[in-house]
């Protein structure tokens, strides 16, 4: 229930007008490796993944390095080299 219910905290914190509108977190197993909300969603959804982390997290999965990352269709999307990044996350 906590991750079903993180994930879509982290759906809903993802809004931009423009790419500046976008802060990226540190993502965590299972939620991805980079989670970009709204600047004013970061604290909120740091809260809920530290929480997460503390109390549940359990997986390690690898990673795509990022290259960079955009304000598209209101929503913060990522974009990644081809060759990913082993990440212990």
């Amino acid at each position: 229930f906590i991750e079903l219910y993180i994930k879509n905290e982290i759906t809903k914190a993802n809004y931009c007008s423009v790419k500046s509108d976008c802060a990226l977190i540190e993502g965590i197993c299972p939620f991805n490796c980079d989670i970009f909300v709204n600047q004013n969603e970061v604290n909120k959804v740091r809260g809920l993944l530290d929480f997460y982390k503390k109390s549940v997290n359990r997986c390690i999965y690898q990673c795509m390095q990022l290259k960079d990352y955009d304000c598209v269709n209101n929503i913060c999307q990522a974009e990644y080299d081809v060759l990913p990044v082993n990440e212990g996350k």
